[in-house]
């Protein structure tokens, strides 16, 4: 049984964790894309305008797809509910595994490195619930 699941670690479960790390980078890209949206606009006005659409669309679009929005999400977390239509708690999750790359100045070609590690997924929503704390 371990050899099995020694096969299966460094199979099926290695490629899903590789396959959400990808995932993860290209939200993380289209985060950074809306950031450098918004740094280019002429005005704080256009900016906040920019994204007061990229919410309101962001709601619309996780509304059809019976998601319940609450106002106070971030717009990183409400992008992550949308990309990988999950559950409010795996999509905080994900989105303090991004803040916390995001603080680290880290480019999404590079997250998948960065996850490794920092020990995985798991690991990193520890250190950033306990920055929080």
């Amino acid at each position: 049984m371990s050899a099995k699941r020694d096969a299966w670690e460094q199979g099926v479960f290695k490629k899903a964790n590789q396959e959400l790390y990808s995932l993860l980078a290209d939200t993380l890209d289209l985060y950074y894309d809306n950031e450098v949206i918004t740094q280019s606009l002429d005005t704080k006005s256009q900016s906040k305008t920019y994204m007061s659409k990229l919410r309101t669309e962001l709601t619309i679009r996780l509304t059809e797809l019976g998601v319940k929005v609450q106002r106070n999400s971030t717009t990183l977390t409400m992008l992550v509910r949308y990309v990988f239509k999950s559950d409010r708690k795996r999509a905080h999750g994900y989105s303090q595994v991004l803040g916390a790359a995001i603080q680290d100045h880290v480019q999404p070609a590079d997250l998948a490195n960065y996850i490794t590690n920092a020990g995985g997924v798991e690991q990193i929503k520890r250190r950033m619930v306990l920055s929080e704390e």
